[in-house]
């Protein structure tokens, strides 16, 4: 019996044997009206590729509004009154500037993404003051006035305290990996954020770290409703699935004591991948795909960890909602840069919640802002309560209570690839939706007729890494295109200059820098690593760490040989997540295959330590 498409995506829903689905209601259409991208000439660029992050405007206290430029290594600064009145400040190539705040002084402290430090800018003179090593991923920053102190925090776990103006050191602690974004409130706590997890920490004034608070986990239908009949032949409703909050793209400070943080949930459910297995009905409140759009608001006020007052609200047809901005009065604007390419749908949304201490309205089509704009939004800001929208390709700034756009660089990054990555699919979600920032979401996903497997990463390439996902069973990206981003994804079917364009892109991220530095201890590991008796570099030897071969190491099945390049910042690790850490991987031999997956047995505790120091140098 052959099932037409949109009922085999109901009955993965189910996931029962011997059961009768009975549908209620009419399933949803697998790609919603008008959705898909219009994707425009192929363009490449020879520029080292910078997936979009967010969070890179602010307006400073004169007035002036600083916007950093990844793309272009450079900070740009510009007043809003006068649409020629843009300096520019030029920073070394590879720094990609992110997150920025502004000092008592009026300097500028802004993270080097890519160089491991903080330059501090002056805007009115429009150079560089000073540039400050603090570790080797500094992601999110903040400002504390009252002790005139910068912090930031950085994914490998460190939370960096400085002083402003000399940059010396005051404190320096060892928090969770995947540190993101800071707000420093007026007690002296810290509140900063883990990416992937959305996650919440909590650091009081004496430097004591709290057990981490989370948005609220939802549990919500597929859109539509089907039952099944057990079999005393009565009809129960099928489970609905559960909407975990995940990647947490922006946090900031709100009003009286609120924090906003706009991050991605996802479904955790069997996932279909039949057409259109990823996405979801769309156009309704919580019915999005696999992941979808949310914005949670939490209270600092009455306990020392802060409390989710908003729950967990859905952002309707917004897909990579990765920056949110708070006005003085509360309302909320985020930028959707995923909606560029898609018609139907607005880069930017607006909603007055800030200030409610019950769950939010869904914020949908009644509060878009023009869905035209001449540039795709990466970040957003208020002056006072106008919302200022930072476009790349071309960069510029755009004020669209008024349409007024101020020119940035006509230095064009203009790159199909990166539009096709970042780009709504047709479905409701784009590749970045898992793969946020060319990398991934740390989540197992449970798909229909395989099994559990972990999202997988993108930076430092995927060409010479054939064939693609764990089971090798994609032999090209012509191939993965195919069959997840047209099929599964609903997206349009991509020609080969387009592919090739995205293949491009992707070999150009570059893989993370490595946790940590070689020492004594790794160097004992890396010794470790290639002893022929112990084995792993007779799979994971060469430049990429792989030999590409899809071989059955004692793990349940035959899977492709991954890739060894930033491998410690990708836990949990293993095909299926088995193991939280490294070191879990050699310990269980359940997860890791035993000496199946090289022959480890024979080594103590330490050695183990020793092999482990060296992954994390790769």
């Amino acid at each position: 019996m052959t099932h037409p498409p949109r009922l085999l995506v109901a009955l993965s829903l189910v996931g029962l044997i011997g059961c009768n689905l009975v549908i209620q209601e009419t399933p949803p259409q697998l790609t919603r009206p008008g959705s898909q991208p219009v994707l425009g000439a192929t363009v490449s660029t020879r520029h080292r590729a910078v997936p979009i992050s967010g969070g890179t405007l602010q307006i400073l206290s004169s007035g002036l509004a600083l916007a950093a430029d990844p793309e272009r290594d450079a900070v740009f600064v510009a007043d809003l009154s006068q649409a020629q009145a843009v300096r520019q400040i030029a920073l070394r190539a590879g720094d990609e500037p992110g997150r920025s705040v502004e000092d008592l002084r009026g300097h500028v402290h802004v993270v080097l993404r890519g160089a491991g430090a903080v330059a501090v800018v002056d805007p009115s003179a429009g150079s560089v003051v000073s540039r400050r090593e603090v570790c080797v991923s500094p992601r999110g920053i903040a400002y504390d006035r009252a002790h005139d102190l910068v912090h930031v925090a950085c994914a490998g776990g460190e939370l960096v305290s400085m002083e402003a103006q000399s940059g010396a050191v005051t404190r320096s602690l060892k928090l969770a990996q995947d540190l993101r974004d800071i707000v420093a409130l007026p007690d002296g706590r810290l509140l900063v954020t883990q990416f992937r997890s959305a996650k919440v920490i909590t650091v009081t004034a004496e430097g004591r770290a709290l057990d981490p608070v989370a948005p609220t986990t939802f549990e919500r239908n597929s859109g539509f409703s089907p039952t099944i009949e057990d079999r005393g032949g009565a009809s129960q409703p099928v489970a609905p699935a559960r909407a975990e909050p995940s990647t947490a793209w922006r946090m900031v400070a709100g009003l009286n004591g609120q924090v906003v943080m706009v991050h991605q949930r996802a479904l955790d459910k069997e996932i279909s991948i039949v057409q259109g297995g990823y996405g979801g009905t769309g156009r309704q409140c919580g019915s999005g795909g696999i992941v979808e759009s949310a914005v949670s608001v939490f209270s600092t006020n009455g306990s020392e960890r802060p409390a989710v007052v908003s729950g967990d609200s859905p952002i309707v047809d917004a897909v990579l909602a990765v920056d949110v901005a708070v006005s003085s009065l509360g309302t909320l604007a985020f930028a959707i840069p995923g909606n560029a390419r898609v018609a139907s749908h607005s880069q930017v949304m607006v909603h007055p919640g800030a200030g409610l201490t019950e769950r939010l309205n869904c914020i949908g089509h009644e509060n878009l802002m023009p869905r035209s704009l001449p540039g795709q939004a990466t970040a957003v800001a208020f002056v006072g309560e106008a919302v200022v929208l930072q476009l790349r390709e071309p960069a510029a700034l755009y004020l669209p209570g008024t349409n007024r756009t101020i020119a940035l660089s006509r230095d064009s990054r203009n790159d199909t690839g990166l539009t096709i990555f970042h780009s709504d699919s047709g479905s409701g979600l784009a590749c970045a939706s898992c793969h946020a920032e060319g990398d991934e979401d740390g989540r197992v996903w449970n798909f229909a007729s395989i099994g559990p497997r972990r999202t997988q990463a993108f930076r430092g390439g995927l060409s010479g890494t054939e064939p693609f996902h764990w089971d090798g069973d994609m032999q090209s990206i012509s191939h993965l295109m195919s069959s997840v981003f047209s099929e599964r994804m609903s997206g349009p079917i991509l020609d080969q200059p387009q592919v090739a364009a995205l293949q491009g892109w992707i070999d150009r991220l570059p893989a993370r820098a490595p946790m940590r530095a070689m020492d004594p201890v790794a160097a004992r590991g890396q010794t470790l690593f290639h002893d022929p008796v112990v084995g792993c570099a007779s799979c994971h030897g060469g430049a990429q760490g792989t030999n590409n071969q899809t071989v059955d190491v004692g793990t349940g099945a035959a899977f492709q040989v991954p890739s060894l390049r930033g491998l410690a910042w990708r836990s949990p690790f293993m095909h299926n997540g088995c193991a939280a850490t490294l070191r879990a991987r050699f310990s269980d031999p359940q997860c890791g295959g035993g000496e199946r997956h090289g022959r480890t047995a024979h080594l103590n505790g330490t050695q183990l330590d020793e092999l482990v120091s060296y992954l994390e140098t790769l």
